[in-house]
């Protein structure tokens, strides 16, 4: 069985893309390019060819990943010299750029399938002019033209910049002339008669293989993706106005879902059978579950609602909250890092931060959490127990701990611990209730 190589080269400039940052690190669709590339790949023997400049920029983001050092920018055919001792147990190399985040999986899987060899993969763009042209004779390259020489050739197939080089081949890298007007190496240069390289064809949407260099570039690369996923979009859920709904990767949507005009979409999103996201909802990295109600302008980040859950209009959840099953989160409500039990409701102007309530709770218009105190400067946890009555605009100082029955009156401020079937006035006036006296019907 032989073995691939897969060396991404991420050391360029950008310079035209007018940003401070690496451009392999830019954001694009919710992710940075690399991240795009990576997450395309096959498990393989990968390394990435960066500039020691960006080497805590690009670990910082990528841990686990492996870097090769590239000590001066002098183009694609000095990076991948850089790389020739890490690569020398592969069978053959992949070389792809990090400015193509749209580059697809089925692609690279392909090329992993064939056996070891030099090939260059072509594919016909729009716009020839920002390319370089592939001339073949029969199976083979005789050679590629580049933009100021494409008066020579009737050649419509452009060079991608994927490109896979041999066992016996990749030493060869090091016997690269530089360019008389640049000092650059280029890695085309190794197409020689000496060293026969094959054309791949790629057939499929030529957007997969545009690179970004300007940020014109990048928002047009954007509008397409953006104009992809909605169509896609469209085939499986009921949407009301397709071109004004955003997102930046295609959520898993159930049957019969339904979708308001300006939902944003962003990151891994699902959402379950029969629900409704309604106008102006933003979700992020979330999973919803079946028969959920999202009303307008809610704002659902890093959280899980379970079915039936009706949230909004204007609420907010966040920071890994759980929203378990026939629970209502109401109107300018915000719950952070909580998770609310089922049955429980906190319907008008609440804060409920750092939380755990259990089920059939009722939460009152006005009520908080004061989780942080100032003083130790540190976040505390509320924990409120089953089939408690939480009155209007009363603040539960945390460390605090609510046992099951708990009634607190309207307007109370609590710093200490309640016991079962307690009723709080004030923060003063706590009294015991009889259990008999306590309701646990469903408010």
């Amino acid at each position: 069985m032989y073995k691939k190589g897969i060396l991404i080269l991420a050391a360029g400039r950008g310079t035209r893309l007018n940003t401070a940052m690496p451009k392999p690190l830019v954001n694009f669709a919710g992710k940075s390019f690399l991240n795009h590339i990576l997450d395309a790949l096959p498990k393989a023997n990968t390394h990435v060819v960066i500039s020691p400049n960006n080497y805590a920029a690009f670990k910082s983001q990528f841990p686990s990943t492996r870097f090769i050092m590239q000590k001066t920018a002098l183009g694609t055919g000095d990076a991948v010299k850089a790389a020739i001792a890490a690569l020398s147990e592969c069978d053959s190399t992949i070389v792809l750029c990090a400015d193509m985040p749209l580059i697809p999986k089925n692609l690279i899987q392909e090329l992993f399938n064939l056996s070891p060899g030099n090939r260059v993969v072509g594919f016909k763009p729009s716009d020839l002019s920002q390319y370089g042209l592939i001339e073949t004779t029969g199976k083979h390259i005789t050679k590629i033209l580049e933009p100021p020489f494409h008066h020579q050739t009737k050649s419509t197939i452009a060079n991608s910049g994927i490109i896979e080089i041999s066992k016996n081949t990749l030493p060869q890298v090091c016997n690269i002339s530089p360019c008389k007007i640049s000092k650059e190496f280029y890695l085309t240069q190794l197409i020689q008669p000496q060293h026969l390289f094959s054309l791949f064809h790629y057939k499929g949407d030529a957007t997969h293989l545009t690179g970004i260099n300007t940020p014109t570039q990048l928002a047009e690369l954007e509008e397409i993706h953006l104009k992809h996923l909605q169509e896609q979009l469209s085939l499986i859920a009921h949407v009301e106005q397709i071109n004004a709904v955003y997102l930046n990767r295609m959520p898993k949507i159930g049957k019969n879902v339904k979708i308001g005009r300006h939902v944003h979409f962003y990151g891994e999103v699902t959402i379950g059978d029969y629900s409704v996201v309604a106008t102006g909802s933003i979700i992020t990295d979330s999973k919803i579950g079946q028969n959920v109600h999202i009303k307008p302008y809610s704002i659902i980040s890093h959280s899980v609602i379970e079915d039936d859950v009706i949230l909004g209009p204007f609420c907010q959840v966040q920071q890994n909250s759980k929203i378990q099953q026939h629970s209502i989160v109401g109107n300018f409500v915000e719950i952070t890092r909580s998770q609310l039990g089922n049955n429980t409701k906190a319907k008008h102007l609440c804060y409920i931060g750092d939380s755990i309530i259990s089920h059939h709770v009722n939460i009152g218009a006005g009520a908080i959490t004061c989780n942080y105190d100032p003083i130790r400067r540190k976040k505390f946890q509320t924990i409120i127990g089953s089939y408690c009555q939480i009155g209007a605009n009363v603040s539960l100082i945390a460390p605090i701990q609510i046992q099951d029955h708990t009634i607190i009156g309207a307007g109370t401020v609590l710093c200490k611990d309640t016991k079962s079937y307690q009723i709080v006035y004030t923060h003063r006036m706590i009294k015991t209730k009889p259990q008999a006296q306590i309701l646990t019907d469903d408010y």
